[in-house]
């Protein structure tokens, strides 16, 4: 061998083991560790006793490293310290089965007032906090007593862009909080705030609760994922899961999430938040029928309606059978129509319909509608219907709580449980009266046992309906796409909230609104009464005989843990309300 030959097999040799090591040391650098974690839906808001437990030995069987959730533990709703503690101790109980760290964010049920706060710092965590995983940072937002990022405390917020600004160069960054800000905007082709800050800061994913419902959408390379229920009220949604919890996986290809339904799992983008979004535009907008109105007698004698569905689709044409599901005792002619129309317009279809018994079990129908190639999705649409209550022009009102002025007559006194059975509070009359100028309201609650009436509440916008208490919704002017919620108390302390409609159809509440009353209340052996004069200049309207309101009303009587709802059902949706003829 010449000795340049051998020279050259060394260097051949030195740089293949240096190429080598190049290589080694780069895999070392930049492989990561796969991480694997659950992330636990709203256990609360019409929860059922025992399935977030069993929800939770799921996903305890696999063993994830760390449990994330995304709130409404308790069911809150009082101001109680002494209640609240039960509720936050049996949840602690609930949860003392994980071998995992569990890491908490607020819900709208764990936190309305103060003392809710400082018993969630006590048992939970702070409300909102930062913590590293590894080589994952995550970020705990509190937007629980909040609608949207504008309305979110200047405090939070510039914590929230400092907290992002330092961890910029995590290798993954998550971001938790309850309420889906982002589905009323990003889904909506919308601006929104806080996804300005994640994609400025680098954020890779964004997941949330509230809605009881599954759906994700990624937007500028963020994933963003609502978990649906793991034990609270459930609604399966468009894909039909049931009970839940969220599972992730995390390594050098990504972030991997699917949604596990006892025991199936489904893909991230099982459903995607623009199917939601037209599926409640479609059911919320796009499928309206005039009201058949309910008889004094609670008959609906043979009535003509229409129904209108406009196809919110901005692609497919919607080509299919709406079809009625009727209870017995209803007649509905006829019970299916054919619908063919394409994106963006409407159709009109003509029904009759009549009830003579089992008027509160309301028929509903059904159509489907395309969301993306080779998939539809079933819209229901609930028939709507308006019981009537009446109110006399009034002379002369004294607020004193006695109602004995001959302008308060036909009092409304039949009510509901919400699956339209008749109520088992005790004896209600509402009455109603009106001039041009103000609304009068007045209610006389009779109880058999006044020494156990609730009512604790002194502070306006407290609890007040968690106690004995009336409520309305009312819609004075229906040119406006407002309504007002209102709960008085046994003492006179009210409760009240103004509910906007906004483009997707659905009425955001701003508790900031607080109306003016006159209000006087009396007791009795047997019965409470309250009476309430509403000045309608707070409202910029003015009233005459040709006006109707819509409206509904309910007592709450806490000693029997009873509703009783005069229609139901009782939501802040105008669509769902009945109607108060002036006289």
């Amino acid at each position: 061998m010449k000795p340049y030959q051998g020279t050259r097999i060394v260097t051949l040799f030195f740089f293949l083991f240096l190429v080598f090591s190049i290589v080694t040391l780069s895999q070392s650098i930049h492989a990561l560790d796969t991480v694997r974690f659950a992330i636990m839906g709203d256990r609360t808001s019409g929860h059922v006793e025992g399935v977030y437990g069993k929800v939770l030995e799921e996903v305890e069987r696999m063993r994830p490293e760390i449990i994330l959730s995304v709130g409404d533990y308790i069911e809150g709703h009082t101001e109680d310290s002494t209640v609240l503690d039960e509720r936050w101790q049996e949840f602690k109980k609930i949860i003392s089965i994980a071998t995992s760290p569990f890491y908490f964010v607020p819900g709208n049920n764990d936190i309305e007032f103060d003392i809710q706060e400082r018993l969630f710092e006590k048992y939970a965590s702070k409300t909102y906090y930062s913590f590293d995983y590894k080589y994952i940072h995550f970020i705990m937002v509190d937007n629980s007593r909040w609608e949207n990022w504008g309305q979110m405390p200047a405090e939070q917020m510039k914590w929230l862009e400092d907290d992002l600004k330092a961890h910029a160069d995590a290798a993954y960054t998550m971001v938790f909080m309850h309420k889906p800000f982002w589905y009323r905007t990003l889904s909506a082709g919308e601006g929104d705030l806080g996804h300005d800050l994640f994609v400025r800061y680098g954020v890779d994913a964004v997941f949330c609760g509230h809605f009881h419902t599954y759906f994700a959408g990624e937007y500028d390379g963020i994933k963003y994922t609502t978990i649906g229920s793991s034990g609270g009220g459930m609604m399966p949604g468009i894909s039909g899961i049931g009970y839940q919890f969220g599972w992730v996986t995390v390594d050098d290809d990504g972030i991997h999430i699917v949604t596990i339904d006892h025991s199936a799992a489904r893909a991230w983008d099982d459903v995607r938040a623009d199917e939601l979004r037209l599926k409640n535009t479609m059911e919320l907008l796009g499928c309206v029928n005039t009201k058949l109105m309910v008889s004094d007698d609670n008959e609906i004698p043979e009535q003509t309606f229409d129904v209108t569905i406009r196809n919110y689709s901005g692609q497919y044409p919607l080509a299919d059978t709406l079809t009625w599901n009727a209870p017995d005792g209803w007649t509905i002619t006829p019970m299916s129509s054919e619908l063919n129309i394409a994106p963006g317009e409407s159709q009109t279809l003509t029904f009759t319909a009549s009830a003579a018994e089992n008027v509160f079990a309301i028929p509903t129908a059904q159509y489907k509608f395309p969301t993306r190639e080779n998939r539809t999705i079933t819209g229901n649409h609930s028939l709507m219907y308006a019981k009537q209550a009446y109110a006399s022009k009034a002379k002369s009102i004294k607020i004193d709580g006695k109602i004995d002025e001959s302008c308060w007559q036909s009092p409304s006194n039949d009510f509901l449980k919400y699956d339209g059975t008749e109520s088992k509070t005790d004896s209600t009359a509402f009455y109603f009266a009106w001039d041009k100028n103000n609304l009068y309201l007045a209610a006389r609650c009779f109880d058999s046992d006044m020494s156990q009436l609730a009512a604790n509440t002194t502070e306006q916008d407290g609890p007040v309906y968690s106690e004995d208490c009336v409520g309305y919704f009312i819609q004075i002017d229906p040119t406006k796409p407002e309504v007002y919620q209102m709960y008085f108390s046994p003492n006179g302390v009210v409760f009240d909230q103004i509910h906007r409609k906004g483009s997707d159809g659905y009425y955001a509440s701003d508790r900031s609104w607080n109306g003016t009353y006159e209000i006087k209340t009396s007791k009795l052996d047997n019965a409470w009464i309250i009476e309430i004069a509403i000045p309608l200049s707070q409202f910029g309207v003015k009233l005459s005989n040709d006006n109707e309101i819509e409206l509904n009303f309910r007592r709450k009587q806490f000693r029997t843990h009873e509703n009783g709802d005069w229609q139901i059902p009782i939501d802040s949706n105008p669509k769902t309300f009945g109607i108060l003829h002036l006289r």
